[in-house]
């Protein structure tokens, strides 16, 4: 074992001060490579202390043409790492476009506003370089993705799904095709979605729009439909004639105003007022100046079909006033009356069915009869005519007054017995339903909104959250949305409300489900007889079919009210 002694001598310190003076000082921290130098094959690491630099001994002289070709692809095409850099590229620009149009034709979204109590997940652009086999670019990739770290599990999901086939799989198929002996095509998708309907309610911000889309010019048409007949359907016709005076009012022109209503409850003998059509309680005459195209037994179906197509020589009967809109116009339909599932009744003829509703629309489009349509329909389960059935890419934007499986509901209806005045006037002196909650919803709104300054889809949400006993639904290309109001039903040009904002609040005590709407008036005959003749026992009542009768024959409540004086009190009045 040696041992040595490790002190300095004298001679050794001469010897370390004569190597500092011809050495200059270096540092001992260990140093690395500019990052920017990982993606190339540099020789700067042999200066840096590396033993065996990659470049002296890889070289691409040995590799053919092509793959030199597709060597030098990968090393010159870079992926961007953000939009503001690939904004400045033509081809990721375009890239950014294909996506986005994509989007738009799956529904991927729908345009809200954003609720004051929610929060905005965030989404960012994603790039890739595409390549074929022999290292040339197929195309340029950019997918915009959510930014799913901040959801929360329960919440903003509650499911998920891997976008990764597991190898098991792929090997599974190709051993499937290997023994069957099939040919195999690779195939790359441009936009994969999950097919399927959310739940969870997601709100996502940098929405890019086409100012296209909220597009005035053109001509303004509407179509305005009531498709019942009797004073027991009084409001379906009420609706129709306050749609026309809220176009009219907003500068739609009759020659462009098409209305089908049977016109029989404005002089009909149970009507307190004559002449008079009302929609809400104490509320104006709607029926003034209403053109009447289409009355009595011509509002068929058939027809209708005709009046949307242009198509003067299919028309029977009527003002012959058909839809001569072009490619540059808007044009807005209203329906109002009943229905159940895929079916919209008419008085005469056949009833509106959805598959023949939704094959006339495709006609129109093809025949360039509109810019963009709007349809509001207001009948028991209206979803049912679009559901499924509306395309997304015609241009045509949908509401319903409830989905494909309830009710819609009858508004300004009687309540209580006679002599109690419910809110807001007295619908009682009718002895029916004066209007539609749907219906009256996004009239009385339109009334009292410039409709210039409010959206489409604005006045969805509102008519939605006023509509609260049935589910307000929309239908199509809901980007269209976007779009103001007056696109469609006009803009007056003093833009005046005529209803206080706070009146427009939903009673639910005047709302009654549509098809029990029609017992109303039966039940206001039966509370004029226990007014006279007191309260019906369990032995009256088997009689009540008999008042039944009397209001399918159309007895009115005057008649009735003198028979139950006779009846009870032994005297005429």
């Amino acid at each position: 074992m040696k041992v040595f002694d490790t002190a300095p001598t004298s001679s050794s310190k001469t010897s370390q001060s004569t190597t500092r003076a011809e050495y200059p000082r270096r540092s001992g921290r260990a140093t690395r490579p500019p990052t920017w130098t990982k993606d190339y094959v540099c020789a700067t690491h042999h200066s840096l202390g590396i033993q065996y630099p990659i470049s002296s001994y890889v070289s691409f002289h040995r590799l053919s043409p092509k793959h030199r070709c597709c060597i030098s692809r990968l090393s010159d095409d870079k992926e961007p790492s953000n939009y503001e850099e690939a904004s400045t590229n033509p081809k990721w620009q375009e890239a950014m476009k294909a996506e986005l149009k994509a989007l738009t034709n799956n529904h991927t979204w729908d345009l809200l506003p954003l609720p004051s109590h929610r929060k905005l997940i965030g989404c960012q652009w994603v790039y890739k370089i595409k390549y074929r086999a022999n290292g040339s670019i197929e195309r340029y990739k950019a997918g915009l993705v959510a930014k799913g770290f901040t959801q929360r599990e329960g919440f903003d999901y509650h499911k998920t799904f891997s976008p990764v086939a597991k190898d098991v799989i792929v090997r599974s198929f190709l051993a499937i095709a290997a023994i069957n002996d099939w040919h195999l095509h690779q195939m790359d998708v441009h936009n994969a979605f999950l097919h399927g309907d959310l739940d969870e309610e997601i709100r996502r911000g940098d929405v890019v729009m086409d100012d296209a889309m909220v597009d005035e010019t053109g001509t303004r048409w509407a179509v305005l439909v009531a498709g019942s007949s009797g004073y027991q359907n009084f409001r379906h016709q009420a609706d129709v004639c306050h749609a026309y005076q809220i176009l009219k009012a907003n500068g739609l022109k009759d020659e462009n105003i098409i209305v089908f209503i049977y016109d029989d409850i404005a002089n009909h003998q149970n009507n307190p007022t004559k002449g008079i059509i009302v929609n809400k309680p104490n509320g104006p005459n709607v029926y003034k100046g209403v053109p009447k195209d289409y009355t009595g037994d011509e509002i068929t179906a058939a027809n209708l079909y005709a009046v949307l197509l242009g198509n003067k020589m299919a028309l029977d009967g009527g003002s012959g006033k058909v839809l001569n809109s072009g490619p540059n116009d808007h044009v807005f339909f209203y329906y109002s009356d009943h229905g159940t599932t895929g079916v919209m009744t008419m008085p005469a003829g056949d009833y509106i069915y959805a598959d023949d509703f939704v094959n006339v629309l495709r006609q129109m489009y093809k025949a360039k009869k509109y810019k963009n349509m709007v349809i509001y329909i207001e009948a028991c389960e209206a979803g049912s005519i679009l559901q499924g059935l509306l395309p997304r890419d015609i241009g045509i934007y949908a509401t319903t007054a409830s989905n494909a499986e309830e009710n819609s509901w009858a508004y300004y209806c009687p309540s209580g017995p006679p002599g109690r005045v419910p809110i807001g006037g007295d619908p009682a002196k009718y002895g029916t339903c004066l209007g539609d909650l749907y219906s009256i919803a996004w009239m009385e709104d339109s009334e009292a909104n410039d409709l210039g300054k409010e959206t489409l889809q604005e006045q969805y949400l509102k008519v939605k959250d006023r509509t609260n006993l049935s589910h307000v639904m929309q239908y199509g290309d809901t980007i269209l949305s976007k779009a103001f109001v007056s696109t469609y039903m006009g803009r007056r040009s003093n833009n005046v409300s005529t209803i206080p904002l706070e009146e427009l609040s939903t009673s639910n005590s005047q709302a009654v489900p549509q098809r029990d709407a029609d017992l109303v008036f039966f039940q206001h005959q039966v509370r004029i007889y226990q007014q006279y003749c007191g309260r019906l026992r369990e032995y009256g009542m088997q009689y009540t079919r008999a008042m039944a009768n009397m209001c399918n024959a159309g007895v009115d409540k005057d008649s009735m009210k003198a028979a139950s004086i006779q009846a009870c009190y032994g005297k005429v009045e």
